[in-house]
């Protein structure tokens, strides 16, 4: 849901003030995540409790492959991602390789650029239409893997573009592909 108040918006009509990434990195959103999208805040309520579980399971096998194989650093849904000018996503789980992160640093604001993997958990009240457009944000950016896990249905769609899309069923089996090479995991797994 997007919502523009606050001083985000002119008191008359439908006016905005689109802001960019460096104006949203200081400001602050006490109990509420929020994401830039075009230059417009998004604001979301906290996540349900199902989410939450999953995103940190998915996240939690991430991790700890990526530090066993020196691959990268994997971060939660508190970390932004600045995809351009206008636009800051924080996946619920993402990976960033080992040579960017040598290449760029670890930086205290938002990560300058699209992470290697993005996932995202989604929830009963998300759109379809801003799930999609998330998706083609992060690959325009440079992302190179985008898993959306639906906890619901216990399925996992694997999007190596913004067009193609492979879905697993719980007894299938994900993997990193050459993002992560040599992860996989049984999809079952990430719904325990």
């Amino acid at each position: 849901m997007v919502f523009s108040a606050v001083c985000y918006a002119w008191p008359m009509a439908d006016t905005k003030i689109l802001i960019t990434a460096d104006q949203l990195f200081p400001m602050s959103f006490p109990d509420e995540r929020v994401e830039l999208s075009e230059g417009e805040l998004i604001r979301m309520a906290p996540a349900g409790f199902e989410h939450g579980r999953v995103g940190l399971n998915i996240g939690s096998f991430l991790r700890v492959f990526a530090l066993e194989h020196n691959l990268g650093t994997v971060v939660g849904s508190e970390a932004g991602f600045r995809l351009d000018e206008q636009t800051v996503r924080s996946p619920d789980a993402a990976f960033v390789s080992r040579a960017r992160i040598q290449e760029r640093g670890s930086p205290e604001a938002f990560w300058p650029g699209a992470p290697d993997l993005a996932v995202e958990v989604v929830s009963p009240g998300d759109d379809a239409a801003d799930l999609e457009r998330k998706i083609e944000e992060y690959f325009r950016a440079g992302t190179r893997l985008v898993w959306v896990v639906y906890p619901r249905k216990k399925r996992i769609h694997v999007f190596h573009n913004a067009r193609e899309v492979r879905v697993l069923e719980a007894s299938e089996t994900l993997s990193g592909n050459d993002v992560l090479p040599g992860f996989s995991i049984p999809v079952e797994k990430i719904f325990l």
